[in-house]
């Protein structure tokens, strides 16, 4: 076993170690935060998409557009006749030679056809057991003759934050302040749950500040 929040003497903490904190928060799905505007897609013209400030957590790495800021996506021009369809991702690459990581925005060109155009396929590596590339799709974007004729979004970003999320589902759900059996660990004994089901007992609403105290 490894400490890793602690003093060792040593630089022993890793962009690896945070990121697996961060999937035990997030999970290791792609997931959107309710942060800035969230990577609004906009069209600009047929060969450009407008990406605007976000954050981005992906496998337990962090990422982002910066606040007030937008990256625009080069689409390539499609063809009269045919339709495409291509994917924005966000793309993580770790290189093998020097271990540097990098989350940019990609775009997966589709095959264009006359008849209905499939969805190109992206990579959808493990980073925690040591994929060199993964990939979080964002936007499927629909390009018809020469112009681009649909933007779907492929993610459902956050409207709040996970402690807000927590305390409406506490406010919405009755909690057993009772522990079921004897523990030192303040939370199989009630603790947290205990208190937080106290105040649910008398008709107190949760808000943010209930589980910080914690």
């Amino acid at each position: 076993m490894k400490i890793i929040t602690g003093a060792t003497g040593q630089n022993h903490v890793t962009a690896g170690n945070d990121g697996e904190f961060n999937q035990g928060i997030f999970g290791t799905a792609g997931v959107v935060l309710a942060l800035g505007n969230k990577f609004t897609a906009s069209i600009v013209d047929n060969n450009t998409i407008r990406v605007a400030d976000g954050d981005l957590i992906f496998q337990g790495r962090h990422a982002l557009i910066e606040p007030d800021t937008t990256e625009n996506v080069a689409i390539a021009t499609g063809e009269v006749g045919y339709k495409r369809i291509d994917l924005i991702v966000a793309r993580y690459e770790m290189s093998a030679s020097t271990g540097y990581e990098s989350i940019e925005l990609k775009v997966i060109e589709g095959t264009q056809t006359t008849g209905t155009p499939a969805v190109p396929t992206y990579t959808s590596g493990d980073i925690r057991r040591g994929a060199t590339k993964a990939e979080f799709p964002l936007y499927q974007v629909t390009i018809t003759d020469v112009s681009i004729t649909e933007v779907k979004k492929l993610f459902t970003a956050r409207d709040k934050s996970l402690l807000e999320e927590l305390a409406e589902k506490l406010n919405g759900n009755a909690i057993d302040s009772k522990p079921t059996a004897k523990s030192e660990n303040p939370v199989s004994s009630g603790g947290v749950y205990a208190e937080l089901g106290k105040k649910s007992d008398t008709g107190h609403k949760h808000n943010v500040s209930d589980i910080n105290d914690f």
